[in-house]
């Protein structure tokens, strides 16, 4: 019998350790994005559309005693990436420069 030396290469399960290396990543965000952007793309133009259209205008509503918010998937998701690049550029700004 004739032995091989292959190297194969590793293959990482996808497990907890693996997502929080994953999220340390600075492109991490970025990744996401993109890909969350191609599914909506995808999705918004096959068969899939009204199942799609469906999703971005579930109603989604935060309520506390009286007080209530009420409004589409697709602003809330819009909202937290406005937040997302305003509390980045602050973020950004408030760090010392390094040379």
């Amino acid at each position: 019998m004739i032995k091989t030396n292959f190297n194969t290469p590793k293959i990482y399960p996808i497990n907890g350790r693996f997502i929080a290396r994953f999220l340390k990543l600075e492109s991490a965000s970025g990744i996401i994005l993109m890909l969350a952007a191609v599914s909506a793309l995808v999705l918004a133009n096959r068969s899939l559309k009204p199942s799609y259209v469906l999703l971005i205008d579930t109603p989604v509503e935060i309520r506390i005693g009286a007080f209530e918010i009420a409004k589409p998937l697709l602003l809330w998701t819009d909202i937290a990436f406005t937040l997302g690049i305003m509390g980045n550029l602050v973020l950004r700004a408030s760090l010392p420069k390094q040379k």
